[in-house]
């Protein structure tokens, strides 16, 4: 009987503290701790928006910056802003725009209500971030850029973009290489190995290949790939849904895309590509992310080494 009674006691015990570790853990996950913000990933102007309401210490400043403020840490512009050339800076919030000149250094980054221009030679540390619109230079250097609009410099010989796919492509399903595409479910094919489209073709639907993947001029994507090689697309060409691919992908002049573009390698949009569609686009590389001339993309560039202009 009192092994019973004990063998009771220490059921109880051990219950109330269970319910008691339960009860602490499910306030941990419904309250996030106060120093960890959770929107950091989906905000790209984090920082200046921390500069911006008070929680991190900025210097005002009065434009033009002719001479360095690297050593007193981030400044901000309560107004338009001029990083006078060959300058360098921790890191520049500014209210109205924001011009930073030649071989100028930003350290952490650099953020504009009104328009930013980057010329050449310029470096920016950090992420690059304006609510109106991003003009770079040529030789610019940052780790991401995010804008309504960001551009590079125009340049000769630069490729129109393409506007519209023709409905009069033949299908990569009915084409004479139809055969090696293998239908997985109702809106997703796959290829076994290396696919190379010789001529423009309409690809319907969700396409995986297993190797690399080159679609030629004027093809139209019109959903989602993804290749565990390099993904290398023509000029004029539409790519509808997201492009992926483990190794490089190279969006070819005057191409067209709407979508997210991810490459575990380098990433590079040649000139007069544009990146616009129905929502904002994200381009992203592991490695470097080459922009050439006359390029438009509306959204956000960004790379875990680099972003160069050519």
């Amino acid at each position: 009987m009192l092994f019973l009674l004990f063998a009771i006691a220490v059921m109880v015990w051990l219950a109330l503290h269970v319910a008691a570790s339960v009860r602490a853990l499910g306030k941990l996950q419904a309250e996030p701790p106060m120093e960890i913000d959770m929107g950091f990933v989906r905000v790209p102007d984090y920082y200046a928006r921390e500069v911006r309401e008070g929680r991190t210490m900025a210097r005002l400043i009065v434009s033009p910056l002719r001479r360095s403020t690297a050593d007193v840490g981030p400044v901000m512009c309560e107004s338009d802003c001029v990083l006078e050339r060959q300058t360098q800076h921790a890191a520049v919030v500014a209210t109205g725009t924001l011009r930073v000149g030649e071989s100028v250094k930003v350290d952490q980054f650099a953020d504009s209500s009104g328009e930013m221009s980057i010329a050449s030679g310029a470096a920016i540390g950090g992420p690059v971030t304006s609510q109106a619109a991003i003009r770079l230079g040529r030789n610019v250097s940052v780790v991401s850029a995010h804008a309504p609009e960001i551009t590079t410099e125009a340049g000769s010989g630069v490729t129109a973009a393409a506007q519209t796919g023709s409905t009069s492509l033949v299908k990569l399903q009915e084409s004479r290489i139809g055969g090696r595409v293998r239908q997985m479910s109702e809106d997703t094919w796959i290829h076994e190995g290396d696919l190379v489209l010789q001529e423009p073709m309409l690809v319907a639907g969700k396409l995986i290949v297993r190797g690399g993947f080159t679609a030629a001029a004027g093809t139209v994507l019109q959903d989602d790939v993804k290749a565990t090689g390099d993904i290398q697309v023509g000029s004029g060409s539409v790519c509808k849904g997201s492009l992926v691919a483990d190794g490089n992908i190279d969006i070819g002049p005057g191409t067209r895309f709407e979508r997210a573009v991810y490459a575990a390698g380098t990433l590079k949009v040649r000139s007069g590509a544009r990146g616009e569609g129905p929502a904002p686009v994200a381009a992203f590389a592991r490695s470097t992310v080459f922009l050439e001339d006359g390029i438009l993309i509306r959204g956000r560039v960004s790379s875990e080494k680099t972003v160069v202009t050519a």
